[in-house]
């Protein structure tokens, strides 16, 4: 297996809250944050997920995002306006 180098480019981090027309418990919603996160063996401090069975948790603590996914995202919902840190607790880029 071999690792490409990567640039962090954000921490972000966020609360459970309703998400869409149905409301939904989400932890989608990040924001990036300035300073030092603490990372634990569940996740960063300070960050939520709202359904544990599927994100979270020892093998999925932190998840990160390639910035150029995002150009994606943007394509495919034109309507929303996608920050670096929507649904990732990283955000990367290469060097």
């Amino acid at each position: 297996m071999s690792f490409a180098a990567v640039r962090l480019v954000s921490v972000n981090l966020g609360a459970v809250q309703p998400l869409g027309p149905q409301a939904v418990p989400s932890g989608f919603v990040k924001r990036a944050v300035d300073g030092p996160v603490a990372v634990g063996p569940l996740g960063l401090a300070g960050d939520a997920q709202a359904d544990l069975s599927v994100h979270g948790g020892p093998e999925k603590a932190v998840y990160g995002y390639g910035l150029p996914a995002y150009d994606g995202w943007r394509a495919d919902h034109p309507q929303h306006t996608w920050g670096r840190a929507q649904s990732a607790r990283i955000s990367a880029s290469r060097p």
